[in-house]
């Protein structure tokens, strides 16, 4: 799971951490940065926790919120996440504009006409993302997953090179004192924002999860865990979703009376503890079935199915504690890349540090060109995998709502979408060319919900579902002894506030701007 998540955190809000410190200061940006990463472990481990002990289990943020609500949200959140990604759209064409106009500028100066963001984003649009956009599938484009996460840590290097050596040479803000250590008023709210929004990847993370225990499920070693049979497999086959699926359907009675105790203990199985083994008599390896007493063979097939049950669910139970321990380390490796990267161009930039800290570097420099030429070429060929989730979300949810289905592939749909969308991208990246900006807003309106208050909802809307039994877990001072279910409680009350300070903080300096010009 640790790479997987990577990816998905990892990306263009990399090049904005300088700028939240900026806005918050050098220890107050600390300070928030690590806030925002232990409520984000927090918020992320309610989500998986969902996910991972709901049966049947759900592997999307839609299936979570049709569970929770009922029917009707699926739609709301599928246009819910069609807007935040395309608000990702508009900052990867901001990006992209921005990098390719300013290389175009220092290394294709016979080419006046492409050194203007608009004209290189509509270039770009024209000649790479439209066409990659209109693809039926994007299996060639899933290379630039890995390739992001290496460009992220190559301008990673180039920032802390290139803050030490401005610091040795007595140039870097820190040294002329054009920093601001410690930074607490409403301008602080952007740096949340873009601090929130740089370890977001909630909506992909129940996928991502998915696939953690599809390949958990491949790779259970038979000598320590025996892998379930199907009717027709043979003792010791290995784990398929036809012989789960058979095994399913092939429970005895006793098996179904024995399935609620298995489901007591999977607090315990998530703490480290094993479950007792079921009250039937021990059973040889060796013995066959044949030689047995028709009691004592019924009782040797139920223990065997009960251990085969609770083998299909050990990809989920007895493996949360290492779920968990990957969420953390991933999110851990994310806290450590952007604590160097916002600390390093703040130190060396200061108070005149842009939104994208690439930007900040007046003159030319090789090391900038080359951190611009790679992340660059990512976005062009990560961009039309964002537009597709895009426009799935938008043709389910208008499907949903109008058609009362999911959408059904239409070349028609397809490409008329996609020009759409693009244009949607065009004109409002050249409105609001500001990463930071559309950062805050997004996070403010749509992020802290999708990131923060829903999955503390669905904590405690399938928190019975995945509780003990037992009736001395069941009592009214168990409940009050819950911290996760506390902890999500607050976190459902802080983030309507959050939400509305934030989006006050971003939006007050364009009114103030516009009142001024009027």
């Amino acid at each position: 799971m640790l790479e997987p998540l990577l990816i998905q955190i990892l990306g263009a809000g990399t090049v904005t951490l300088p700028f939240a410190f900026k806005n918050a200061g050098l220890i107050s940006g600390v300070v928030l940065i690590i806030s925002a990463y232990l409520i984000t472990v927090f918020s992320m481990r309610c989500l998986i926790r969902a996910c991972h002990r709901l049966h049947p289990r759900v592997y999307s943020y839609r299936g979570l919120a049709v569970r929770a609500f009922g029917n009707w949200a699926g739609p709301v959140i599928e246009i819910v996440l069609s807007v935040l990604t395309l608000g990702f759209m508009i900052i990867y064409t901001i990006i992209i504009g921005d990098y390719l106009a300013l290389l175009a500028t220092e290394y294709l100066p016979f080419l006046p006409i492409m050194h203007h963001e608009l004209m290189v984003r509509f270039v770009a649009f024209i000649f790479v993302m439209f066409p990659l956009c209109c693809l039926k599938s994007l299996s060639l484009l899933s290379f630039t997953s890995s390739l992001a996460v290496f460009c992220v840590l190559f301008t990673m290097l180039f920032l802390l090179c290139s803050s030490v050596l401005s610091i040795a040479q007595g140039e870097a803000a820190v040294v002329t004192g054009n920093i601001r250590w410690w930074r607490m008023d409403m301008q602080s709210f952007i740096a949340i924002n873009l601090f929130s929004s740089a370890f977001a990847a909630h909506f992909t993370l129940p996928t991502v999860y998915q696939e953690l225990k599809k390949k958990e499920l491949t790779l259970l070693s038979p000598s320590e865990t025996p892998a379930p049979r199907s009717r027709t497999a043979s003792v010791g086959g290995g784990i398929t979703m036809a012989s789960i699926t058979a095994l399913g359907s092939s429970m005895e009675p006793e098996l179904t009376q024995r399935k609620g105790d298995a489901v007591d203990n999977e607090d315990d199985l998530e703490a480290g503890t094993p479950s007792p083994e079921p009250p039937y008599p021990a059973l040889e390896a060796t013995e066959p079935l044949g030689s047995l007493s028709p009691v004592r063979r019924d009782s040797a097939q139920v223990l065997r199915r009960t251990k085969e049950a609770r083998i299909v669910k050990s990809g989920a139970d007895r493996d949360w504690r290492r779920v968990s321990i990957s969420i953390l380390t991933g999110i851990s490796i994310c806290l450590g890349v952007y604590l160097v990267v916002g600390i390093s161009g703040y130190l060396q930039f200061g108070e005149d540090t842009l939104d994208n800290i690439l930007m900040s570097f007046g003159a030319s420099n090789v090391g900038r060109d080359m951190s611009m030429a790679a992340m660059a070429f990512v976005i062009l060929f990560s961009f039309p995998i964002i537009h597709y989730a895009c426009r799935q979300s938008v043709l389910n949810g208008l499907c949903t709502i109008f058609l009362r289905r999911d959408y059904r592939f239409g070349w028609v749909t397809h490409l008329g979408s996609a020009g759409i969308l693009c244009v949607i991208t065009l004109l409002v990246a050249t409105v609001i060319p500001s990463v930071s900006f559309v950062f805050s807003l997004l996070f403010s309106l749509i992020g802290t919900s999708i990131y923060f208050m829903l999955p503390a909802i669905f904590y405690l809307r399938f928190r019975p579902s995945f509780q003990g039994k037992d009736a001395s877990r069941r009592t009214y001072l168990s409940e009050l002894k819950d911290k996760s279910a506390w902890g999500a409680v607050a976190l459902i009350i802080v983030s309507p506030f959050l939400g509305a300070l934030s989006l006050y903080c971003t939006l007050e300096p364009v009114v103030k701007a516009l009142l001024g010009k009027l």
